[in-house]
């Protein structure tokens, strides 16, 4: 009957509306594309994880993450075009770059063994990460958290450091969450447990904050 034809159209076209609403919603949602350059050559597998619990952390704060691995992609002959990266032209682009240790890109902080991540002062594009001190803590401190493990902390380091590229505040630092300087034994089981992250404000700043030069790049572009 012509009723019945009817509502079935009708529900086609809201499922039609609603769909290309939840796909322009995504669409303008903050976007930062991370190139991961594993200079430390740590297994394919705990980058993997990594990369998971990394989106995971920005997902809840309201902000896509792309994660790409650029080694790989440098071994299968692809360039790091920003001109043809996936959403080129309406996201940020970052970088970060994990090497064994701090010798030779910092030297001024070799002695400090705490340190694990480091972003240098007015930099907005890249950051490292210090793998053997990653995978050093680990082992140092596996008999006294049994969730201890590399990709965690891992994950830590990374997201802290794109706080730092992505916040848009000289002193980047807070008083808790995955922003606090220097994390405790409470931070550590949230870490591990995946409950640690941004606040609503680092949440609502980082996503201002990529919007702002996500736009600055379509201008120059």
């Amino acid at each position: 009957m012509c009723p019945k034809y009817g509502g079935s159209a009708v529900l086609v076209l809201l499922m039609h509306f609603f769909g290309e609403t939840a796909a322009s919603a995504q669409d303008q949602r903050p976007t930062v594309i991370v190139y991961v350059y594993n200079n430390a050559n740590a297994p394919e597998s705990i980058m993997a994880k990594t990369g998971g619990y990394v989106r995971e952390m920005f997902q809840k704060a309201g902000i896509e993450l792309v994660w790409l691995d650029s080694m790989a992609r440098l071994r299968s002959g692809q360039a790091d075009s920003l001109a043809t990266a996936h959403g080129a032209g309406t996201a940020v682009h970052v970088s970060v770059v994990i090497v064994p240790r701090p010798d030779v890109i910092a030297p001024e902080i070799r002695n400090l063994e705490g340190r694990i991540g480091w972003t240098p002062g007015g930099q907005q594009t890249r950051t490292y990460v210090f793998y053997q001190r990653v995978e050093a803590f680990v082992l140092n401190n596996f008999g006294r958290i049994d969730t201890l493990r590399v990709p965690r902390l891992l994950t830590y380091a990374i997201t802290h450091e794109l706080g730092h590229l992505l916040l848009p505040v000289a002193d980047a630092h807070s008083k808790k969450g995955i922003m606090k300087a220097q994390l405790d034994g409470n931070d550590l089981t949230e870490l591990f447990s995946g409950s640690l992250g941004f606040s609503s404000k680092e949440a609502e700043l980082m996503g201002n904050e990529i919007q702002r030069r996500s736009r600055l790049e379509q201008t120059v572009h």
